[in-house]
């Protein structure tokens, strides 16, 4: 009995243990198949994550696709799993990357670590081509290695971005291509471009200037200019918006030194960047300088025609009748030599009228016999009294010997601008200007002294200051029409220019010499003429005669004087201040008179249209013209509408005298 209780209680405690065991089996069971209900709907949720996924996912395995989603299928344009999967992997890389890729994967099965992200050329099923970007990673699949690829069809972001770089190159080739300078500056006031334009105006490139400080102390160098610039620039550009343009212009200092006038635009973009363009204006503020300057010149010119006008007429008065005078007083008395004083006076006034027309282009240029050193003194008297304290003058000027064919004032302007030249080399400090006429002689076989100089005899002027002197290259553009080497706004570089104009047509040649720190020495050759040339237009004094003459003007002082004057000579004189009523007269008895003498400026008709009604009356008619303002007429003016001969006021006796008898006498065309 007591073996078979023993018995009893180790199967109890064998069904208990067994129990508990078969409890634990259930409870695993239970816990498994919550873990498999887990990983299915993991699994479901992965699944569903990589369907919807837009991007193109792909597992490869031992070569082949084993699972691709539908984002996949549809990238590639396959229409079923069936198509795709169990097919080679590459069967979707274009040829053009195909080794490419297999390098990748090559590397990344024996270890290596190939990038795990790039880019390829992709290939539809139709064989179209595709770009794809795809991350790529190694992972276990059922048990053994595989590839894990996301892909991404970004052709449409490539598109935009090749379109984006062909217009980058196009606004890059439009504004290295653009007629003025361009320069890009970030928030940071750092130049992060500049063009091809903006090189060639100012000769430096973006390294040279590499932010808006460097670029003002390299264009601006001096510090006062600078500060302006700068002051004007804040003020200019402060308050800017985006889209706002704002023009301001300075003078900037390029890399070799050159000055330029520059036109800038400044505009603030949206992305808080902004633009510079830039604009060499110094031609175009040259020319509207000398635009200006020609018109302030033809307002001298106008002023200078109106005064000379109504100041030929009085001195014309008081040469006259101080000529008359003198006729009537013995030579040999101080009355007479006081008369001479007074008419030669007159003489330089007349010859200060005729400078003063010329200088504003208000008389005709003439060439004639005279002597150079004469035309030198008298253009001194003219300019030392504007000569600055600090600069002496010492000429040579020989008297005689030295005739040249020239026109007095042309030749006052090219003393003029020489001097003013030298005076302005020589700065505030001052120095000597020195002033000669001498001849020279060149020989065929000898140093030519100016381009092109023939051999011959020669009368120079020679201009030399003590200035700053020239290098080589400014004398070879010393002569070039608005080359300056002063700054902005000191100089339009004309003045020599017009020498060299003036002396061209002289037939004569310029020599200079020069050297930096010793001065300057501009000479001027003109061909030299013998003394009998210069005499040889030269007439006798004229003796008068009995003819008939119609003097017009309507100056009561000049009809009074020529009528008193041109009687005494024996000349029958009919003389008017009004040209209607000259007019009238003449159409009463067109066959009385010889001659008609008559002004050019006149209330009622001109001196041309008068002659213009007095040759319809009667054909052969001849008439002298005079003015005293030759702005309108000229003598090839006057020739064309039939006026034989063209005087300008006021003359002296003699030259009134001349000119009838020449014309009475059948001396003229």
């Amino acid at each position: 009995m007591n073996d078979n209780t023993g018995k009893d209680s180790e199967l109890l405690a064998e069904l208990s243990a067994l129990k508990k065991k078969v409890r634990e089996l259930e409870k695993i069971r239970l816990d498994l198949r919550k873990v498999e209900a887990a990983f299915e709907e993991a699994e479901e949720r992965y699944h569903v994550a990589l369907e919807a996924s837009n991007d193109g996912v792909a597992i490869i395995q031992d070569g082949v696709h084993v699972y691709v989603n539908q984002a996949f299928l549809e990238m590639f344009q396959y229409k079923s799993l069936d198509e795709i999967l169990g097919n080679h992997k590459y069967c979707t890389v274009h040829p053009d990357d195909y080794e490419r890729v297999l390098n990748y994967v090559a590397k990344r099965g024996t270890g290596s670590r190939p990038p795990t992200r790039y880019e390829f050329k992709g290939i539809r099923k139709d064989g179209t081509r595709i770009d794809i970007e795809t991350s790529v990673n190694t992972i276990t699949y059922k048990g053994t290695k595989a590839i894990f690829a996301y892909l991404r069809d970004v052709t449409e972001r490539k598109q935009a971005e090749e379109e984006i770089a062909r217009e980058r190159q196009k606004l890059k080739t439009l504004s290295d291509n653009a007629p003025f300078g361009m320069v890009l500056i970030d928030e940071k006031n750092h130049f992060t471009y500049i063009n091809k334009r903006f090189m060639e105006l100012f000769g430096y490139n973006l390294p040279d200037i590499p932010d808006g400080r460097t670029w003002c102390k390299k264009a601006y160098p001096d510090p006062a200019y600078r500060h302006l610039v700068i002051s004007s620039w804040k003020e200019d550009v402060g308050d800017h918006k985006p889209g706002d343009k704002r023009k301001t212009t300075f003078t900037v200092t390029c890399k070799d030194g050159t000055l330029k006038i520059v036109e800038f635009i400044f505009s603030v973009l949206s992305s808080g960047s902004s633009v510079m363009t830039c604009k060499d204006i110094t031609e175009l503020k040259q020319l509207e300088d000398r635009l200006r300057q020609t018109q302030k010149m033809k307002a001298i010119g106008t002023l200078a025609g109106g005064i000379a006008h109504d100041f030929n007429n009085i001195l014309a008065g008081i040469m006259g009748f101080t000529e008359m005078v003198m006729d009537d007083t013995d030579p040999a008395s101080p009355e007479y030599r006081r008369l001479e004083l007074a008419l030669k006076g007159a003489h330089r006034g007349r010859d200060l009228v005729r400078q003063i027309l010329t200088f504003s282009r208000q008389a005709e240029y003439e060439q004639k016999p005279v002597a150079l050193g004469d035309i030198v003194e008298e253009g001194l008297k003219l300019m030392r009294p504007l000569l600055p304290a600090t600069t002496q003058i010492r000429s040579t000027l020989p008297s005689g010997g030295d005739t040249v064919m020239a026109d007095p004032a042309q030749m006052h302007q090219v003393l003029m601008n020489l001097c003013t030249n030298g005076i302005q080399a020589m700065g505030k400090r001052g120095g000597v200007l020195e002033i000669s006429v001498a001849r020279e002689h060149v020989r065929k076989d000898g140093r030519t002294t100016a381009s092109g100089m023939r051999p011959g005899d020669y009368a120079t002027l020679t201009v030399r200051d003590t200035g700053c002197g020239m290098g080589p290259e400014t004398v070879e553009r010393i002569f070039d029409p608005f080359f300056t080497t002063k700054a902005h706004g000191e100089g339009t570089g004309l003045g020599l220019s017009v020498v060299h104009g003036i002396v061209k047509s002289h037939g004569g040649f310029i020599r200079v010499e020069s050297e930096p720190g010793k001065g300057s020495s501009f000479s001027i050759y003109l061909p030299r003429i013998e003394r009998h040339e210069a005499a040889a237009d030269e007439e006798s004094s004229a003796t008068g005669g009995r003819e008939c003459i119609l003097f017009v003007d309507d100056e009561d002082l000049l009809v009074e004087l020529n009528n008193e004057r041109l009687s005494q000579l024996g000349y029958d004189v009919v003389g008017t201040t009004s040209s209607l009523e000259a007019l009238k007269v003449f159409r009463k008895e067109p066959w009385r008179f010889n001659l008609v003498i008559t002004d050019y400026t006149m209330p009622d008709m001109t001196g041309v249209e008068l002659a213009r009604r007095l040759l319809q009356a009667r054909s052969d008619i001849p008439i002298i013209l005079c003015t005293g303002y030759n702005d309108d007429i000229s003598p090839e003016k006057a020739k064309k509408a039939g006026i034989r001969e063209f005087l300008l006021k006021p003359q002296s006796k003699r030259e009134l005298d001349q000119a009838i008898r020449r014309i009475l006498d059948g001396k003229t065309e």
